[in-house]
């Protein structure tokens, strides 16, 4: 994946050629600043600047789900494993993560007027 990102920061730009190599530009550029991002399966995390990458273009799709995945790999050993030792207490830990993960997206919408679902936005 550091090849990849690598590529498409430096040598792809002299390849992209045709009516829509315009859009490169913009793909590159955020390979060059948010390449590490990519590397390391950090990059579905807000930017410096407070925006979220997706309005931003990305430099490679793709890194998207494999940092998601990445992520929830490292933390399901938290979830899981409090049921191996203490099974009551491993309970309880899973209905506060599963009543958590309710409350905290109902908290941001609420608080930021969002609209329930994404179908609701206007473009």
């Amino acid at each position: 994946m550091a090849l990849v990102a690598w590529l498409n920061a430096t040598v792809v730009r002299f390849f992209v050629t045709g009516p829509r190599s315009n859009n490169w530009n913009g793909i590159q550029e955020n390979c060059e600043k948010h390449w590490w991002k990519e590397v390391l399966f950090f990059i579905n995390f807000a930017m410096e600047d407070g925006s979220h990458l997706f309005k931003h273009l990305q430099c490679l799709g793709q890194t998207w789900y494999v940092s998601v995945d990445a992520q929830l790999y490292l933390i399901a050993p938290l979830l899981i494993l409090p049921l191996f030792w203490y099974k009551a207490a491993g309970q309880a830990w899973l209905y506060l993560v599963t009543l958590a993960s309710a409350l905290i997206p109902a908290a941001i919408i609420y608080t930021r007027d969002l609209p329930p679902s994404s179908l609701q936005i206007d473009a």
